[in-house]
């Protein structure tokens, strides 16, 4: 519906409203985006969790639980023992930025979900700001809200999501940037986050070499 609010011909008022919108978002966006990221991290330290995702990824708030548990696990090995355990050796990427954050915090988690949760809004923030160049106001807001709403469950965990979902959002800007036609090298940046963020979270790995494909033709 945003997407097809977007063609519309709105009247002159609307129109400079929304410039001004535009121009208040470029520079100020990446601070709400971050509010917004942080919002559901804040409601499951306050016990109101944001889906069931997190609620069983972090008990009490904080907690890691399950395959959150084996995640956050390897970490604090690789930072004591120099090797990560066998199930981080299964995303070692996700467990090496995690383990970049908790020393860069002293070992808190807290610290280090923060880091993450505002490292993805900034990459959603990014992704919404390139569709605005292109399709306008709707339909930026139109992915943020649905790249927000995908990534909310695992914000506050320590999960492979959030790290995957941030590099996602970082290819996607780069592929959809006008320079991406023009430079074949862009182009390939972005390949390299696309390809980054389905190690940290694997996914439609044909994905990668069909891009490649189009990025040539």
């Amino acid at each position: 519906a945003l997407a097809a609010a977007g063609g519309w011909r709105p009247r002159r008022s609307r129109r400079r409203a929304e410039l001004r919108l535009l121009r208040w978002l470029g520079r100020w966006g990446w601070a709400v985006a971050i509010l917004l990221f942080l919002c559901p991290v804040w409601a499951h330290w306050s016990l109101r969790p944001p889906g069931v995702a997190a609620a069983f990824g972090a008990l009490f708030g904080q907690i890691p639980w399950g395959d959150v548990h084996q995640h956050y696990e390897g970490p604090p090995r690789l930072l004591g023992e120099g090797h990560f355990g066998p199930f981080s050796e299964r995303r070692p990427l996700n467990a090496a930025l995690l383990s970049v954050r908790l020393a860069l915090t002293g070992g808190d988690l807290r610290a280090a979900i923060v880091i993450n949760a505002a490292l993805c809004g900034l990459c959603a923030f990014w992704l919404a700001r390139t569709v605005a160049v292109r399709r306008g106001l709707a339909p930026a807001l139109g992915t943020f809200a649905i790249v927000l709403g995908l990534a909310r469950d695992f914000l506050p965990t320590a999960a492979t999501e959030p790290l995957g979902m941030a590099l996602a959002c970082l290819a996607l800007a780069m592929l959809l940037a006008p320079i991406a036609r023009r430079r074949l090298g862009w182009a390939a940046l972005g390949l390299l986050a696309l390809d980054a963020a389905l190690r940290a979270r694997p996914g439609a790995q044909l994905m990668v070499p069909a891009l490649m494909l189009w990025a040539l033709w």
